[in-house]
């Protein structure tokens, strides 16, 4: 795990790097000339700045773990896990449900 890593090594305390989001909780680490001006994140010893169409918004490494933590508990959830298929499901019936009532009417 790459904060386990940084953890680990008291030589990158000030260093940090660049990730765009892939993900809720999944970030891939890219060199400053590829991230994602509008939605990308910095991670360091010190924490994770969350840079987002000009705002930002800094918590702690050990926050962050945490919050990641418990999503990936939450996601293990069955009716999380599954939410995505049953919405996608639902906006399909619901659109065929309403093309059928147009051709009808």
């Amino acid at each position: 795990d790459f904060v386990e890593f940084i953890l680990n090594h008291e030589s990158l305390a000030e260093e940090f790097c660049y990730m765009n989001r892939s993900g809720p909780y999944s970030f891939q680490i890219v060199p400053f000339s590829q991230i994602n001006p509008n939605d990308y994140m910095t991670i360091s010893i010190r924490g994770v700045t969350h840079y987002s169409n000009g705002e930002l918004d800094f918590i702690s490494l050990q926050e962050w773990q945490r919050d990641q933590e418990m999503y990936r508990k939450i996601i293990r959830i069955p009716f999380f896990d599954k939410y995505s298929k049953w919405k996608t499901f639902s906006v399909w019936k619901r659109a065929m449900r309403s093309q059928r009532f147009s051709k009808c009417a």
